[in-house]
């Protein structure tokens, strides 16, 4: 226990009060404890010692080993008040309820970072349990609109409770506020009308500012003036100042009420940063470096010191969370802040004669005057006003901010006259001169002649190139459309020898084969008509496309043949495409020439890799070979001529057309080593698209 508490009482274990009731009115017998207050004293401030409190540095112990511990707790006598930040203050009050209209009550204690509350109906019953603080989240608070308060249910049948208040100040550093209030719905609703009425200037404030601030932008974006880029940063620091600070229910304040700890360690840093902003203004707006290089010069040193100062407070905040010392420095560079911009406005009134001066002289002489005004009552006075200290505090910066719009205004006019005065100068310079041009036009005449023969020439050519140009893109489109139309010609040709697999299946009545073989059909007509409408496909869905046409065709050929499929990663992980159904035919002609009639198991092996410029393709089976192939076809003579590999050339001839590339095919014979045709490689180089 600190030096704060007085001896142990004896009082400090009792928590009941007996009631008497008399002629059917509540009637209460003298209070056996010191911490007792009755709910007829409620909408008074509870005096000092009444007020039982237990000090302790275990800031994470529970109510349940503080109830352990009642003759722990002591008075609090003004002489001894708290004042170690880093120790949890427990407050115990035991109230009697002796009146019949009371439902509510509401608790206020004063400004601390966390406080829980706990009330407990000495009848039994369950515990209420509400939480505040300054630096508690506005959403988790027991009233969203006040740090400092919270309700619980007091019924008229409950005749005694007993409240507890667990309050830290873990973050600002500060001495706990152990004041004590006990408010009645119509005390409350009193005090919410006060605080509404405060928000209410508080939002008239920053909406005005808002609109100023955008007004101020758009006029920099037109101009580029840098006055108004400085001024409008100024207005934004001061919204970000009040927000972190007062905290009224605005949109604008969300994060600072959400985050009110962000609010507390930023509060100095937005201060530095809008004043270099203000100095910036000043030295802009009234051109010091012409018009007062020494005053000029200082506030370049100001400025230099508030960003030391800015950063030295950033960092020492990071490292050791001390808000607190940086408050008590803050304290002592207020004032000297204070003597600076004395001499400032000193120094304007004194060597600035600009007459737009006076603006920025009266903006500093208002906000000046509201500043030692909230801060005297903030400190000092601290009244009881419809409106708080720091709505004057907004309504200086208002009035400020109006005044500095008013320099600006003047200063735009005048600059203005100033510019219409050159522009009539101007003019009459240009009338001075148009003799002189008349006479120089004759000269010129004689040039134009000869240069308008030049002209007509280039604009010839001109046209000659843009016809070009026309018939190149005229070529490109139609080049298109012919591949779109070679690319519509692909699908009924696959179609149909896929039909006929299916027919023949049906045929040999080999109805599990025809099921399993139109499911993937379906599988891959799906595919394809989703391909057919588009020039280009990605690599993946046209590989999974190509798959299940050789899983029918293995179905088809009774599984004479395996494949392997190989697709460099990168080609899918890039998203390259190529256009739809382009190797395919490649691969029906070596299933069907090539491994079709090979005796025994065939090979058929798919390779795509990405090259620095190109994809490249391989398609290689291990079946008869061309020669051979040719000759078979010859003897059966078949009754259809295939078109796949023609239209195939003629999409390959259309796609280097349109992109400018060179992309073809090879095929290679393969043999083995006694020189036996061993099967057919072919080898096709795609674009990147």
């Amino acid at each position: 226990m600190t030096e704060f508490m007085l001896s142990k009482s004896i009082w400090g274990l009792i928590f009941m009060v007996f009631l008497v009731p008399v002629n059917g009115a509540k009637a209460v017998a003298i209070p056996v404890s010191p911490d007792t207050v009755y709910t007829s004293q409620i909408g008074k401030k509870l005096k000092m010692d009444t007020v039982m409190a237990l000090e302790t540095s275990c800031g994470e112990c529970g109510l349940s080993s503080i109830m352990q511990r009642p003759g722990d707790f002591n008075r609090i006598t003004a002489s001894a008040y708290p004042s170690d930040p880093s120790m949890t203050y427990w407050i115990r009050v035991v109230i009697v309820n002796n009146t019949d209209s009371l439902n509510r009550i509401t608790v206020s204690n004063g400004w601390n970072d966390l406080t829980d509350g706990y009330f407990f109906p000495n009848g039994g019953g369950e515990a209420q349990v509400a939480h505040s603080g300054t630096l508690l989240p506005a959403s988790k608070r027991a009233l969203e609109v006040s740090s400092s308060t919270m309700h619980f249910n007091f019924p008229p049948s409950v005749d005694t409770a007993t409240l507890f208040l667990k309050v830290q100040n873990p973050f600002s550093g500060y001495p706990p506020q152990l004041d004590l209030s006990l408010l009645s719905e119509t005390s409350f609703n009193s005090y919410m009308e006060k605080v509404y009425a405060r928000d209410n200037v508080s939002i008239a404030f920053q909406g005005a500012v808002c609109l100023m601030l955008l007004f101020m932008l758009l006029i920099y974006v037109q101009n580029r003036d840098k006055v108004y880029l400085y001024y409008s940063l100024y207005m934004m620091g001061i919204m970000l100042y009040l927000s972190s600070t007062i905290q009224a229910n605005i949109y604008v304040n969300y994060i600072f009420k959400e985050f009110p700890v962000v609010g507390l360690y930023l509060n100095f840093p937005i201060q530095l940063l809008f004043y270099i902003a203000y100095n910036k203004f000043v030295d802009t707006f009234l051109d010091l470096k012409k018009t007062d290089p020494w005053l000029h010069g200082k506030i370049i040193q100001m400025n230099l010191t508030f960003a030391g100062v800015l950063i030295a407070t950033v960092v020492y905040q990071l490292i050791t969370a001390d808000a607190l010392t940086v408050g008590k420095a803050w304290t002592g560079i207020s004032a000297l802040m204070i003597v600076a911009y004395i001499f400032l406005l000193y120094r304007l009134i004194t060597f600035i004669k600009t007459p737009y001066a006076r603006f920025l002289i009266a903006g500093m002489i208002i906000f000046m005057t509201a500043a030692v005004t909230c801060m005297v009552l903030v400190n000092f006075i601290r009244p009881s006003l419809v409106i708080s200290p720091y709505n004057i505090l907004e309504i200086g910066f208002f009035l400020e901010i109006l005044c500095f719009s008013m320099g600006l205004g003047y200063k735009m006019w005048q600059t203005n006259k100033e510019r219409q005065h050159i522009q009539e100068a101007y003019i009459g310079e240009l009338k001075r001169n148009e003799a002189i041009i008349q006479e120089a036009n004759l000269q010129l005449e004689q040039k134009v002649r000869e240069r308008t023969s030049e002209i007509i020439r280039k604009n010839r050519e001109i046209e000659d190139e843009r016809k070009k140009q026309m018939t190149s893109d005229y070529e490109r489109r139609l080049a298109m459309a012919e591949m779109s139309a070679l690319r519509a010609q692909m699908n009924p040709h696959f179609m149909f020898n896929t039909m006929n697999t299916l027919e023949a299946f049906i045929l040999e009545k080999q109805e599990k084969e025809a099921s399993r073989f139109l499911n993937k059909f379906s599988k891959l007509l799906r595919l394809v008509l989703e391909n057919s409408r588009q020039l280009l496909v990605s690599v993946e869905k046209d590989m999974k496309a190509l798959e299940l046409y050789i899983q029918l065709e293995q179905i088809r050929y009774d599984k004479r043949f395996s494949y392997s499929i190989k697709t460099d990663p990168r080609l899918v992980e890039e998203a390259y495409s190529i256009p739809p159904l382009i190797i395919q035919p490649f691969v029906e002609n070596a299933i069907v020439h090539g491994l079709f009639n090979k005796s025994g198991q065939g090979n058929l092996e798919i390779e795509l890799q990405l090259l620095d410029d190109k994809i490249y393709c391989r398609v290689q089976d291990d079946g008869i070979g061309r020669e051979m192939a040719q000759e078979i076809r010859k003897k059966n003579k078949p009754h259809h001529q295939s078109l796949g590999l023609k239209v195939t050339g003629e999409r390959i001839e259309i796609l280097n057309q349109i992109h400018q590339v060179n992309v073809g095919t090879r095929t290679i014979d393969l043999v083995d080593s006694e020189g036996t045709p061993a099967g057919t490689k072919v080898e096709i180089y795609l674009p990147l698209l």
